[in-house]
C-alpha cells in the first residue's frame, strides 16, 4: 500500500468516525418532542378512581431514566387523585387503552369500513347484499381472467 492509498484509507476512516458521532449526537424523537410541547396545557385525562374522561389543565414534568428522557403530563381530577400522562412514549400511555371516548372514536366508522369476508357484513347488510357481493367479486375474477386470456397470459394451474 504506496502513501496516496495510506492517505485516502486515513481520509475515509476519519469522515467515517465523523458520520458516527454526527449520527450519536442527533436529537432523539423524545428529545426532540421534549422541545415542542407546552409547559402546560389543557389535556384530556382518565381518572382510575372516577372511572371517567375529563379534560384538565395539565403542568408538563420530565424525567431522566437511564439516559431516556420521559416527559409527563400532570393534573388533578375533582375526586383529588392525580392523573398523569405519558407525552413522550404515547405507545405506553394507558389512557388510550383505558379512555371511554377514545373507544367510541375506534368504534365509530367501524361498520362502515366493514368488507364482506369479516364477522357480522352478513349481520348488518343482509344475505343479499353478501350475495351480490359474491356474484361481483366472481365476475370480476372472470373478467381479468378473461383479459389475461385476450393477452396471451397462460395458466399455470386449470380452474
Amino acid at each position: 500500500m504506496n502513501e496516496l492509498q495510506s492517505g485516502k484509507k486515513r481520509v475515509a476512516d476519519v469522515q467515517a468516525a465523523l458520520a458516527r458521532d454526527r449520527e450519536f449526537k442527533k436529537p432523539r424523537p423524545n428529545q426532540r418532542m421534549a422541545e415542542d410541547v407546552p409547559d402546560s396545557a389543557r389535556y384530556s385525562f382518565w381518572c382510575d378512581e372516577c372511572d371517567k374522561d375529563f379534560n384538565a389543565d395539565a403542568h408538563k414534568e420530565s424525567h431522566h431514566i437511564f439516559e431516556d428522557l420521559i416527559i409527563t403530563y400532570r393534573a388533578e381530577c375533582e375526586c383529588g387523585r392525580e392523573c398523569v400522562r405519558l407525552i413522550s412514549h404515547r405507545d405506553l400511555d394507558p389512557y388510550y387503552h383505558l379512555s371511554e371516548m377514545i373507544r367510541e372514536e375506534r368504534n365509530r366508522y367501524r361498520n362502515d369500513v366493514l368488507r364482506h369476508d369479516e364477522y357480522g357484513f352478513e349481520t348488518l347488510y343482509g344475505r343479499q347484499h353478501f350475495k351480490e357481493h359474491e356474484d361481483n367479486q366472481k365476475a370480476r375474477e372472470e373478467r381479468k381472467l378473461g383479459l389475461e386470456r385476450q393477452r396471451g397470459f397462460k395458466l399455470s394451474r386449470p380452474i
